[in-house]
This record gives C-alpha cells, structure tokens and sequence, in this order.
C-alpha cells in the first residue's frame, strides 16, 4: 500500500524506515504509558448525557456508535424533562409590574 501511495505522488521511499529504533522505541513508550494509565484500545469515545441513570457510556466499537446515542435518548425521554434553573417566569416580580410576594 505505502509503495503504491508513493508511485502514484511520485515520491520515493527511504531505504530504511526507522534505522536506529528511535521511532519504535517512542510507540513502545507510548504504549507503556497507555497500559500504566488503564488504556486498553485506542480510540477512545464517550457519550456524554446529562441522564441521571448513565452520564457517560464509554463506546469500545464504533459500529456501536448510533445504538449508544438511541439507548441515552430513550433513557432522557424516559426520564421526562430536565428540571429548570431558571426561576419561573414572574417568579421574582421583574417584567410584571408588580412587587414579588412577600
């Protein structure tokens, strides 16, 4: 494949990829760093929600994907609507010409 990429952008290979180890010592480290950290595939994708049965769904296959995002969905419409932190509208007394009740 990569020989087929150069012919095709005329571009020529280096003899040697990676001579003295330096490019694989690096992926190595990588690697090390990755399992130290409890990294165990790459990539990595979360779906984030603000259900309160699940917040997060960590998706290992990506073909999963759009199953993940309809599992939250149906879990948010279950859940009916996300309480307001906003007061109600008059609650305070401003925009309704009145003093707010004491």
């Amino acid at each position: 494949m990569v020989e087929r990429f150069a012919t095709e952008h005329h571009v020529s290979l280096p003899t040697f990829i990676d001579p003295n180890g330096e490019l694989a010592a690096k992926v190595k480290d990588d690697f090390a760093l990755g399992q130290k950290v409890g990294i165990d595939h790459t990539p990595t994708v979360y779906v984030v929600s603000n259900s309160q049965q699940s917040p997060y769904i960590e998706v290992k296959e990506l073909s999963q994907l759009f199953s993940v995002i309809n599992q939250i969905n149906a879990q948010l419409a279950a859940q009916g609507p996300a309480p307001s932190s906003k007061p109600a509208k008059g609650a305070s007394g401003k925009g309704t010409g009145k003093p707010a009740a004491q």
